[in-house]
Parts: C-alpha cells; structure tokens; sequence
C-alpha cells in the first residue's frame, strides 16, 4: 500500500493512496495544522523533567498522541479508511504483515510516519503493519552479495570505535566489507560530516569512500547507515538510494549505542525473511529497551526503499520458495513450483489452495485415499475458478492468496509430501472439505448440506472461501453492504478491489451484515451448508456455516 504525501508550498497538502492493482484514492490536508499539532504532541516540555532508563510510559504516550494527529488527517476520509481496513483484512488471513510505503516531500518528509495509527487508533508498526519511506533511485543489479559486513570510517575516532563493538557484540558473524564477496547487508559506522560519501546518481568519484566501496553497495540488498541525521531530506540514506541501492535504515538523528545495538541484534535474529520484516524485528528490539530518551526510540529508524520490491526482498533468498517461511522437504518446494506455474498458465494473477490440489492430482506421490479424494475434488475447483472473469488490464503475476501464505509459513520444517495434505486435512478440515466437496450444487436457492454446517456460536466475522481472496477476514460493523467492487464504489466491504478476476455473479450490493451473525440477502444465494435464509432475507449465521453468494463465490462464518 502506497501512501503519498506531496507537500507544497501553502499549508494545503495533496494526499493520495494506492493499494494492490486499484485506482488511486486522492484527497488534502491542512499540512501546516498537522504539523503543529505533532509537533506539540512531542514537546519534550510536555516531558518528565527527570527521565529514568526502563520507564518510558510518558514518551509513550506523547508518541500514540502524535501518532493518532497523523491517522485522524490521513484516515478521515472514508474511502481511505475502507481501503486501509480492506488491506489489513488481508493481512489479518494471512498473517502476514502489511507493507505501508510513505511516499513525503518537502516538509512532509520530517514528520514521524512511522507512528502512523490505522483508522481505529491502533499503531500500525505495532500490529500487522510496516512502515517504509520511499525515495526515487536507478534498478538495482540483478545479482545480490551474500552474508553481513561491517565498514567504519577510518581513523580512531572512539564514538565511532564503540558503535562498532556494540554491533559486533550484537552480530557475531559480520565480518568486513570486501569486492570480491560483497555482502547482502552492509553496516556504515562514521560520523557524517566525515563520511561524506560524495554521492551522485551516476556514482561515486575517484577517491571517495564510496568508490571504494563500490562493489559491496551495489550488490547490497541493505545498507544500514549508523550516522547523524542521516535520514533528514537530502541526507545520506536518499543519496544512497538513487545511487543504486535498494533499501537503506538510518536514523532520523543521533542513535544511541545501546539502541543500535539493540537493533543490530533484532536485525540479525530475524533470519531469512523479508528486508521489511527483518527491519521490523530490529525495531521492535529497540522498544523492548523501554528508554524514554530520545537517541534510544525505535521509530527514529526509519527504512528508505526504491520500490516495494525492495523492502520485500528476501534476505539470503534462493529459488522460488518465499524464504520467510519454513523451508519443507524439496518434494513440497517443488508441488508449489508446479502450484505456480498452473497460476501463471491461468493468467488469474494469485496462487491458491486450489492450485496445490490441481498439481497434486496430477500425480501419484500421496496415498491413494488423499489422491482420490483431490481427484474428485479438482472438477469443483475448476467449475468454481470458471465463473471468475479475467480482467484486461490486472496484473498477471501470482501472488500466494492470504491463506495459502499463512498455511505455508505455518509448516513443519522438512515437512514430506503426505505429511503436507495431513496436516491440511487435520489442520484445516472445514476449508478442504469445501474446496473438495462441500459447495453447493448449481442453481439459485438449491441446498447441499456439507459436513462443516454445524450448530455453533453466532458468527462475529465472515471469511472468504476460495478464490484470489481466500482466507480474507472481514471485520464489518453492523449495517455495513458487501459486495462485488465496482466504480462508483456501491458496497461499504468490496470483494474483488484489488485482484486480477472479478465475480461478474456477485451483486456490487449483495449482502449486509445486521450483527451477531445476522446478515441479510439482497440478492439471491447460490446455495449454504445450512437451512437456507428466510423469506425475509435475513439468516442467523453460525460458526463453520457457508453461504455461497454466487457461484464463484462464498463466505464463512467465523467466531474470531
């Protein structure tokens, strides 16, 4: 999700918005008010005179106050919110973390993003949510370096001496900076004024630190920069993303050593995973410090990305498998490889559950009682994924749909083939149940009841079954309409805004949510896994029920 903040020369700010594949929602706000109002909510006079180490509940709270002045002028908007609370869904189903690019100019820039609240109040970094800047910068090189390093500007210079072995202390296995084995993550200790970098976006001069460091920056993945001021406008971590690194952490002033450490340390534990998740992990390092000083906060430093290719990169990535999930037996890796290229064939832009049966069913690895069962159930899947229609001008590449995302970093390492489908059958029965059988047959009020309808508890949310949106929770409010996306936008919850298929089935106003369970139907069902609704309308859904809107797509009751 990218969020553009273009600040002017007047007190009148331009704000825009874009997530996933959709169109970009635009509105304005008064800049110099937003300003004002952060800033006095971070007057360090507002402050304990005294500030002790370990207590930091008063900057705390100065910090959710600044946070909430920027959520209340971004978020303010309704369809900004509804875009916001749509992508966070997705997040939420898959339990992955939403990537929130700040795209500020001029004053703009020096505000703390990062502490950026989502519609309800709740810190965004603190939940699902991370946070980057992006800057402009040239395509990095194809090839990435490997491994950690250290640089520090020459000299004796003890600040800089003690930074060093705090990091040292933190990261064991970094080593030094070198041509011939650039690393993927590059550590620069200095003060600035002597750095220097003499940067320029056809690159560096002769004799400058940088030429010097030439090879080791341009085949990083991440620079992180332990300077003063680093991250100001102008400073030297935009420097170093249009001279072609991809993604660079600096401060937004004076780092304290402890915190740099800290971070390091949080840095280094995150393993294999993502720039954004690892920057992250660092981050929150930094908090669980408690230091109400100001050179010791975590969202002083901040991420600066190219693109959001950048801050997902997988650090010490290899092959098609997502390294931030567990790595499974190469039989598993290699089912997910022939998952995606049955996506990419199918040109529907994600990668799914139903592509692991479809891949699976062609072959004879499992037992015989689970390819039976994925060879009955691989006719349905294709009915079902039949009646999505292509939209001309989406984005082809898949992308792993929220659930499938989830289930995949929830396996076992070294986890075989069978062991796989086990665990999808034991772990989540009631979705391959579904996806294998449990659908209603066709036909507008025709009923099937499935194995999954069961008297349970009153629903307190709905989840999506299948498709590009499988496993999206939606948390909707009373009287809230759900329905097909659509432009002008005619439901409060849009199914469908941001993939590369739509559901030309499914009413733009199909269903709304009364409350505890109680939805009512504006259009006709497709079919349920329970008594079908009423004449009213209305129907009292209950945990594990499905209801099919149409016949590519269908809800779930949840108690979440």
């Amino acid at each position: 999700m990218e969020l553009r903040v273009d600040a002017g020369t007047g007190p009148s700010w331009r704000l825009e918005m874009r997530a996933g594949g959709g169109a970009a929602v635009a509105t304005t706000l008064d800049g110099a008010a937003l300003t004002a109002q952060v800033r006095q909510s971070l007057d360090p006079s507002r402050l304990p005179a005294m500030l002790v180490p370990g207590q930091d509940a008063a900057v705390q709270a100065a910090e959710e106050r600044a946070g909430r002045a920027l959520g209340s002028a971004v978020w303010r908007e309704q369809p900004l919110a509804t875009t916001l609370a749509h992508e966070l869904g997705l997040a939420r189903g898959s339990g992955s973390a939403l990537l929130v690019l700040v795209h500020a100019t001029g004053p703009a820039t020096e505000l703390p993003w990062e502490l950026l609240v989502d519609h309800s109040g709740v810190l965004l970094e603190g939940t699902l949510a991370t946070v980057a800047r992006l800057s402009e910068g040239p395509p990095p090189v194809a090839e990435r370096g490997q491994g950690r390093a250290l640089w520090r500007s020459p000299g004796d210079d003890q600040a800089v001496e003690t930074v060093c072995t705090a990091i040292r202390r933190a990261d064991p296995g970094m080593g030094a900076p070198s041509p011939d084995a650039p690393p993927e993550v590059l550590h620069l200790v200095s003060h600035a004024e002597p750095l220097g970098l003499a940067l320029s976006v056809s690159g560096a001069s002769a004799g400058s630190v940088t030429h010097g460091l030439g090879p080791s920056l341009q085949q990083a993945a991440l620079a992180v920069l332990h300077l003063c001021d680093a991250a100001t406008q102008g400073g030297m971590a935009t420097q170093l993303l249009r001279w072609g690194v991809p993604a660079c952490v600096a401060p937004a002033g004076r780092l304290g050593v402890e915190a740099a450490g800290a971070f390091c340390a949080g840095l280094a534990s995150a393993g294999r995973c993502s720039v954004a998740a690892a920057v992250r992990r660092g981050r929150r390092a930094v908090a669980a410090l408690s230091s109400p000083f100001p050179d010791q906060r975590w969202h002083r430093i901040q991420l600066w990305v190219q693109s959001a290719q950048a801050a997902r990169h997988r650090l010490a990535a290899s092959g098609r498998w997502d390294d931030g999930w567990p790595r499974p037996a190469a039989s598993v890796v290699q089912l997910y490889d022939e998952a995606l290229e049955l996506a990419e064939d199918s040109d529907m832009g994600f990668v799914g559950l139903e592509h692991l049966v479809l891949a699976e069913s062609q072959h004879r690895v499992v037992p015989p009682h689970i390819r039976h069962r994925l060879a009955t159930g691989a006719a349905r899947i294709r009915e079902r994924l039949g009646a999505l229609e292509l939209l001309p001008s989406a984005t082809r590449r898949p992308v792993p749909t929220p659930r499938l995302a989830h289930i995949l970093s929830s396996l076992e390492p070294q986890l075989d083939r069978a062991g796989l489908w086990s665990f999808l059958f034991d772990a989540h029965t009631d979705v391959m149940v579904w996806m294998l059988g449990g659908t209603p047959s066709t036909g507008s009020g025709s009923t099937q009841t499935s194995t999954i309808a069961v008297h349970g508890p009153a629903a307190t949310r709905l989840e999506v079954l299948g498709g590009p949106e499988d496993g999206r929770v939606l948390d909707l409010s009373p009287h809230m309409v759900l329905g097909r996306s659509s432009d002008p936008a005619r439901a409060d919850v849009a199914l469908y805004a941001h993939t590369s298929v739509t559901d030309p089935h499914l009413s733009r106003r199909h269903l709304r949510w009364l409350g505890g369970g109680e939805v009512e139907l504006l259009r006709p069902a497709h079919g349920a896994s329970g008594p079908m609704p009423g004449r009213d309308g209305t129907w009292q859904m209950r945990a594990s029920e499905t209801l099919a809107l149409s016949p590519g797509t269908t809800l779930r009751a949840i108690v979440q």
